[in-house]
Parts: C-alpha cells; structure tokens; sequence
C-alpha cells in the first residue's frame, strides 16, 4: 500500500512538473533549472522563485530568456506573472501531442496592453493595472476597474455587475454580488446558475448564466448532491421543483425524500415506497445504490428481482 502511495504520487509530481526544493541551481561555477544549463549568464544571478530569475542583463522563466526583459529591473510578481520597469510578461507551459505530452515548453507572453508602472496581482489569475483587468495575462473589460475584486468559485465583480469567468452576468447588482457556491451566485434581487457548457455547438459562449425563478435570495442555501433551498422551495442545479421546502429530507448518491416522493437527480422515482427507501452504502456489485421494502434501485430506477 505505502509503495502504490510513493508511485502514485511521484506520477502525479510528474504530470504537474513539481520538483522539492528550487529547481535553480548552482553546480561548478554554472547555474542550471533542473537538469538544463542556462547559457550566457551575465554578471550576478539570482533565482526569484521556483519559476523566474534574473541576471544583469535579463530575465528567465524555467532557465529560459526567450522573451525581451531588463534584468535590472526584472521582478517575479508569482509563477506566472513578471515584470519589469516597461513590460508585464504572462509565462506558463503547455505540452505537445506529438511528443505523447512528455516534455514540458515554455510559453511566454509579453502583454503588450499592461502598464507595468500600475499592475497589480488580485487573487488567483487575476491582475490589473490603471486601465485594464486582465485573467490567464489575456485583457477582458469589465466597467469599473477600480472596484473590480474576486470572489470564489469563478465570480468577481465591480459596483457595476458581476462577472462569471470573464462574462458578465446580465442583470446583476454588481454592489451586493457575491458567490453562493460552486455555480451558484446571488445579489439582492436574484439567485444566478452559471456553468460551463460545452453541449451546445451552435453557442457563440461556452458560459451560460441565468436567473433561478422564484428563488429567495434572503435564505437561498445550495446543499449537496445538485439540490438547493430557500424558505419556500426546493431547486435542483437551476430548476426549481414542484415540492415544498418543509419536509425536504437530502439523502446521499443523488436522492432525496420529500414526503412520499423519492427524487433522483431533482426527478421523481418511479414506484418507490418513500416510507421503506434507504441508500445502500457502499455501492454493490450489481450497481445497487438503494431499496425500499419491494426491491432495489440504481441511478433511479428500479430493478426487476
């Protein structure tokens, strides 16, 4: 068991490209990021984080000067972002099919639109400077700057409006905004669903963001499972079911009790007898996932004896 652990994790090390300790080293007089030698090192240098440094002369993401920078004046803002006193650069890496994904490239953007007297990082891969707010180093408007913070769960906002990955959320109060949850955002008018949605080709935006009818922002509260609540109904993802909130009992695997109703998936179960049904813990072999007193049920259905 602790060797399958050790595999494990030194697989998922891999994949993420994590080394322990700093991978800037210095071995015999030369500098080298892991295994890779940096060439032409000019004058003093000096590793700023585990991805960025610099020398006199410029700066290197991941051993690498592939971009135009002052050293002098090179900074590390974290792994992904630099500067220096003209320039805001984004660097990440991605990976090449052709090479089965096994080595990493670098990627490093200079963005041209930042101002680098005026750039700041917010929270995750967010940033802004005096006329732009910028996600991943790639600019997207938002109405006022100034007030522009993160909120979790992909929303952010100003006093203007919130915002759902980059996309406003048409209609909100961008002054009492603020996420509920994953998919899940509120103001004082209404509850907002937002996710990704990748099932619709013909969509000119993958983000999809709507108001939930008839949700209460006041006592809105997202449970498990895909369910939500507020004092008077029940929703499941955004879809507001046709039950009460009072007796609503949240079960486990996707079921819940509402009276003599047994959902799945915010969908009524056929023939199931709410008084005798329970969840089985843990999953049986044949798919198994619950019974009542005249026979079991999988992913909400009934299964013949």
């Amino acid at each position: 068991m602790f060797r399958a652990v050790l595999m494990l994790a030194g697989f998922f090390s891999f994949l993420s490209g994590c080394s322990i300790g700093n991978p800037y080293k210095k071995k015999n007089g030369k500098w080298f990021y892991d295994d890779y030698e940096i060439p032409d090192v000019k004058g003093k240098f000096q590793p700023l984080n585990n991805r960025c440094a610099k020398d006199d002369s410029t700066g290197f993401y991941r051993g690498s000067t592939g971009f135009e920078s002052d050293g002098r004046s090179f900074a590390a803002l974290d792994i992904h972002y630099a500067k220096d006193a003209r320039r805001v650069f984004y660097c990440d890496t991605y990976r090449d099919g052709q090479e089965y994904f096994f080595y990493k490239h670098n990627r490093i953007n200079t963005i041209r639109e930042a101002d680098a007297a005026s750039f700041v990082l917010l929270d995750g891969s967010y940033a802004k400077d005096k006329n732009l707010v910028f996600c991943g180093g790639v600019p997207f408007p938002v109405a006022d700057i100034a007030s522009f913070e993160v909120l979790e769960n992909g929303f952010t906002r100003d006093k203007v409006q919130g915002y759902y990955n980059e996309k406003p959320v048409s209609g909100s109060d961008g002054k009492t905004f603020t996420s509920v949850a994953s998919h899940y955002a509120k103001d004082v008018k209404n509850v907002y669903y937002c996710f990704l949605d990748f099932n619709n080709p013909d969509a000119v935006s993958k983000i999809s963001c709507s108001v939930i009818p008839g949700a209460r922002p006041d006592s809105f509260q997202v449970l498990e499972g895909g369910y939500a609540k507020d004092d008077q109904h029940v929703f499941f993802n955004k879809n507001q079911l046709s039950i009460n909130a009072d007796g609503f009992e949240l079960l486990t695997r996707g079921y819940a009790r509402s009276g003599n109703a047994i959902l799945y998936d915010g969908i009524a179960v056929k023939n199931a007898d709410a008084a005798t049904f329970s969840v089985v813990e843990p999953l049986t072999d044949d798919s198994t996932d619950a019974r009542d007193a005249s026979g079991r049920f999988s992913a909400g259905k009934k299964i013949r004896e």
